[in-house]
């Protein structure tokens, strides 16, 4: 049996999740999907966008699938984004992106931790932000 945490996240996360794990059913009937949360949604509801319970789920799963998660428009006090909170968590600091051509297969790595990632994000004033 083969273990998914399926975190369905926000906004389109809630739609496309449920059919991803349909198609990966008719793909693999041994799997069973643990549902966890995750998101703003999440935060609101109970003060992180990341529980513990659901780090807890992605530690004991053998995957995750996780959905898309909004984060709000403008600074919300100890709002972090939860996949990147995911990521560092279980050192998953590699998106791999592979692509083929007609004469060349290419793997692109893109960093998930770092640069855009590095939730370093701050305010100098009004009209700046850094």
């Amino acid at each position: 049996m083969i273990r998914i945490c399926s975190i369905y996240g926000d906004g389109i996360g809630q739609e496309v999740i449920p059919v991803a794990e349909r198609i990966l059913t008719q793909l693999v009937p041994d799997i069973d999907f643990v549902r966890a949360q995750a998101g703003f949604a999440t935060f609101q509801e109970c003060g992180s966008a990341l529980p513990g319970k659901t780090l807890e789920a992605a530690r004991a799963a053998d995957a995750v699938l996780f959905g898309a998660v909004g984060s709000p428009s403008h600074p919300v006090e100890g709002y972090r984004s939860p996949i990147v909170q995911l990521r560092r968590e279980l050192d998953l600091y590699a998106n791999l992106r592979p692509t083929q051509g007609p004469k060349a297969r290419l793997l692109v790595v893109r960093e998930n931790t770092e640069g855009l990632y590095a939730g370093r994000e701050r305010l100098e004033d009004p009209e700046t932000a850094i």
